[in-house]
C-alpha cells in the first residue's frame, strides 16, 4: 500500500464521517418538532397522529425527512471550507 492510498483512505473516511454528522445535525434541526413530540408524554398513537396530521400535514415528509437535511449537509460540507478560508484570510491582516 502506498502513502497516497493511505492518505486517500483517511480523507475518504473523514469526509464520510463529517457528512454523516452533518446530516444527523441537519436532520435534527429540520425535524426538531417531531423529535420533541416523540419524546413527549402523549400516548404512542397520539404522537404519531400529531406528527402525521399537524407537523407533516401537507405530505411534506419526504422533503423534511430527506431532501432538506441532505441539501443542508451537502451545502455545509461544500461551503464550510470556503468560509473557514475566508475568515482566516480576513484575520490575516491583508485587507485591501
Amino acid at each position: 500500500m502506498s502513502a497516497g492510498n493511505g492518505i486517500m483512505g483517511v480523507l475518504s473516511s473523514r469526509l464520510s464521517s463529517a457528512f454523516l454528522f452533518s446530516f444527523v445535525v441537519s436532520f435534527a434541526a429540520w425535524n426538531y418538532r417531531a423529535i420533541f413530540v416523540l419524546f413527549s408524554r402523549l400516548d404512542v398513537r397520539e404522537r404519531f397522529e400529531y406528527i402525521d396530521n399537524v407537523i407533516y400535514a401537507n405530505n411534506s415528509k419526504l422533503v423534511f425527512l430527506l431532501i432538506l437535511p441532505l441539501a443542508s449537509a451537502t451545502a455545509y460540507i461544500l461551503l464550510g471550507p470556503w468560509l473557514i478560508v475566508g475568515w482566516s484570510y480576513g484575520d490575516s491582516g491583508f485587507n485591501a
